[in-house]
Formats: structure tokens, C-alpha cells, sequence
């Protein structure tokens, strides 16, 4: 059975609704067709090289700048065409008004416009709501496919299991199309040569008595593996990033994002992104319990802060130190620890006794350290808004060199806020050793 204009005509008016939206082409190798007085005529149809848009905005969802993004070497990019579906294996069934496909396996990917194909899985039900719509009129026939298809509730869920993402090679198609959401998710947090696997349902209720459309909703869950990234605002990199973000409409929820940063250090990411479409407000958090003080760490800020904690980890100053032997090092500590055992008995009891006590319980000297950082990345809602990048770095056994006081300091704690364009030592302080 050949998809073209005659072979349409004498199909249920279900399947003209719906193959003529969809710019179906192809052919049906094989089809099973039944009626009884008892029940009503019912068809199935084998689908293979069948290819059609994808459904959704053919049936009344949102634009393909609405819906759908291109990812370009990892940067989000508008869409090039409509999503089309190739369909390898499946069954299409009708009954009556429905149509329903179940397991239809095949790519997804858009007619000559340098678009890689993705392997996909798919489901769908439809179903022409004919008692909310007028009588059928043959004359008017148009009319009423158009308004059959633009009010019909139908459910489908698109799925791509264990994807890789391509190696660029000189040549080939070079953007993805993926839902807006799942592109921005990508695109925002920098990952690359990830594994994913993706859900999406479009669904829509059954019109109102009135006819009158029910909203669309789109919805689904993205879960990434074996990726390496850092998300925009705070681009502290991450290696083995896994994550679940799940969406709905507009709305993106990270419900939790790991990787690994420098020495192994175990960094988790999560929050909202409300109202892509409008400018998404912002709201993440990225926590660690402990991680190296090094540059990965401060090229993660804004210039404010970064330069500010370069002043207080200041690598010049410590150098200069390290050569005119004024830092206490290991080779200090071994003078300092047979100078505590000079004192003798009164090494406990005695000032200087406390003092190289305390200096090598401390530890030698080593520029840098751990800490923890619990960071906070909020912006309003609206395109062009400020975002803010605050929150608290804990200091841990650290060594700490003030560029315009050069004299080295062991923290052994000590908590530093991080504003948008500066650094704040407050509370306590920072309790360190000389």
C-alpha cells in the first residue's frame, strides 16, 4: 500500500487526519483488515521505511522554535526543520476514530538539512473526537481534518535509549535536535562525549464540550552518563558526570547532577530553571564536602572574587618565601621539633614549648589545601538578568600567603562568603597558625 493522494482518500478519516499533517511517505508491506456486525472494523498495518514529521506541532502544539533546539559542537543553536521520523518496525492500529502505534522503533532526525539521526522508540495514541466536532462534510472536508487534527487528544511518548554523542568528523550532519529543554540542560552545563538516554511525552486531554482544544503538555526525564562538564555560571569542571533532569513544559527541574572535580573531589548540582521560553528564572545549587584549593577551583568565579582569593593564595609570595627559607616546611618542623625537646620537662608548661607545640601539630607549610564549597547560582526571570554567584567556601588544614602581607598561615578552619564581586571573611575568622 503506496502512502500517496489515492490510496489516503478511501482510508478512515482518523488515518487522513492525521497522515495528511504529517507529510507521510512510504509504504504498508503488509495489512490485516477485519469486520463484524458485533464489533467495529478495525485494521492493522505494518510500518517499515515509513517516514513523517514528528506529531506534535502538526496537531496543534507549539512552533518548532518553541518545542525543539539544535546542538552544535555542543552549543544550542535554533532548530533547522520540522523532526522526522523514519520508522524501521512497528504496527499502526485502527479503530473507528483511534489510532495507536506501539513499539515503532526507527531514527529521528530532518530531510537534507545536515541533521544527525538519533535511533528512537516510540508509542502513540489518537483519537478524532467526533462528537465535539460538526457533522462530517464532504464538500468541507478540509475544514474539518484540519479542525479534527488540531483538537484530537493523543498521548506519545519518544524515547532514546543509551545514545552516544558523535565524534565530529568533516562532511557530516553536525546538530542534534532535541527538545528545547533537553538542549539547554546540555548546552548550560557544558557536557560532552556523554551517554544519554531520554523520555518525552507529548500528551493532550480530549477537547471541552465546546471543542475548544485542551492545552498541550510536554514532559519527560533526561538522564546523562560518562560526560565530562561545567555548568556556565560557575564553571567548575567536572569529569563522570551522571544526572537526572526531569521537565515539564517550560520547566526544568535538576533533580541531581555528579561528577567528579580535582583530586576526585565529589561535586553535586541541583534546582530549577522556571519559564525557558520567557528567560528561565534561575535557582542551583553546587555543593562539595572536600576539594583541592587550586586553580581549577578559582577560575570557577567571577574576576571579583577570583582575584580577591588569588590575593589571599598568593603563589608569587609564597615562592619568594620558599627561597629566603621563611616558610615553616618540613625542614622548619625538624628544627622545631628538636628544639622542643631541648626544653625538656618544661616543653608543656612552657610559652615556647606551646608555641612549636601548636606550629607542629599544624603541620608543614603548603600553599593551597581543602575546603568545601556550597554555592548558590540565582537569576530572575528574563532575558538579559543578573545572575548572581554566591555562597561559602570552608577552609580546611590550608596554607594561606596574603600578597600585600606576605607571612605564611597554616587555617586550620575558617569560612570565606563569596559575593558577586568580592569575598568576605567574617564569623570567627580564619584560625590559623604562624
Amino acid at each position: 500500500l503506496e502512502l500517496d493522494g489515492e490510496q489516503i482518500a478511501v482510508s478512515p478519516l482518523a488515518v487522513r487526519a492525521w497522515t495528511k499533517r504529517l507529510g507521510r511517505k512510504g509504504s504498508i508491506p503488509s495489512a490485516r483488515l477485519s469486520y463484524s456486525p458485533e464489533t467495529s472494523p478495525s485494521a492493522e498495518l505494518d510500518i517499515k521505511g515509513v517516514s513523517m514529521d514528528l506529531p506534535v506541532g502538526a496537531l496543534g502544539g507549539p512552533t518548532l522554535a518553541e518545542s525543539w533546539s539544535g546542538l552544535v559542537n555542543g552549543a544550542m543553536v535554533p532548530a533547522r526543520a520540522t523532526p522526522r521520523m523514519t520508522l524501521r518496525e512497528g504496527t499502526l492500529r485502527l479503530v473507528n476514530d483511534t489510532v495507536a502505534r506501539a513499539g515503532l522503533k526507527g531514527d529521528l532526525g530532518a530531510d537534507g538539512v545536515g541533521v544527525s539521526s538519533v535511533p528512537f522508540e516510540c508509542d502513540l495514541s489518537l483519537e478524532i473526537p467526533r462528537n465535539e466536532l460538526p457533522p462530517f462534510d464532504w464538500d468541507k472536508r478540509e475544514e474539518w481534518i484540519e479542525k479534527a487534527a488540531q483538537t484530537a487528544g493523543f498521548s506519545m511518548m519518544a524515547a532514546i535509549r543509551d545514545f552516544r554523542s558523535p565524534e565530529p568528523k568533516a562532511g557530516e550532519p553536525d546538530m542534534l535536535q532535541l527538545p528545547r529543554a533537553v538542549a539547554k540542560v546540555i548546552a548550560d552545563f557544558r557536557i560532552t562525549a556523554w551517554t544519554i538516554d531520554l523520555e518525552t511525552r507529548f500528551e493532550r486531554a480530549a477537547p471541552g464540550k465546546d471543542g475548544a482544544p485542551a492545552p498541550l503538555k510536554t514532559s519527560g526525564t533526561l538522564r546523562t552518563a560518562k560526560g565530562s562538564g561545567a555548568y556556565e555560571e560557575f564553571p567548575y569542571r567536572l569529569d563522570d558526570v551522571n544526572g537526572t533532569i526531569s521537565f515539564v513544559n517550560d520547566d526544568v527541574t535538576v533533580e541531581r547532577i555528579s561528577g567528579r572535580g580535582g583530586d576526585g573531589a565529589l561535586v553535586t548540582i541541583a534546582g530549577k530553571l522556571v519559564g525557558l521560553a520567557t528567560g528561565a528564572e534561575i535557582n542551583l545549587s553546587i555543593r562539595c564536602e572536600d576539594a583541592p584549593i587550586d586553580q581549577r577551583l578559582f577560575d570557577s568565579f567571577a574576576e571579583g572574587p577570583r582575584e580577591a582569593l588569588g590575593l589571599l593564595f598568593d603563589a608569587r609570595s609564597s615562592a619568594g618565601l620558599a627561597t629566603a627559607g621563611l616558610l615553616p616546611d618540613a625542614a622548619a618542623l625538624v628544627e622545631q621539633r628538636q628544639a622542643l625537646a631541648r626544653l625538656g620537662p618544661d616543653a608543656a608548661t612552657s610559652p615556647d614549648g606551646t608555641r612549636l607545640s601548636r606550629s607542629l601539630d599544624a603541620g608543614p607549610f603548603a600553599l593551597g589545601g581543602r575546603a568545601g564549597f556550597d554555592i548558590r547560582v540565582y537569576s530572575p526571570a528574563g532575558f538579559g538578568t543578573l545572575v548572581h554567584v554566591t555562597g561559602d567556601v570552608t577552609v580546611r588544614n590550608a596554607g594561606l600567603v596574603f600578597e600585600r602581607v606576605p607571612y605564611p598561615l597554616r587555617i586550620k578552619s575558617g569560612s570565606i562568603a563569596i559575593l558577586d564581586e568580592a569575598i568576605v571573611i567574617g564569623g570567627g575568622g580564619l584560625q590559623a597558625v604562624t
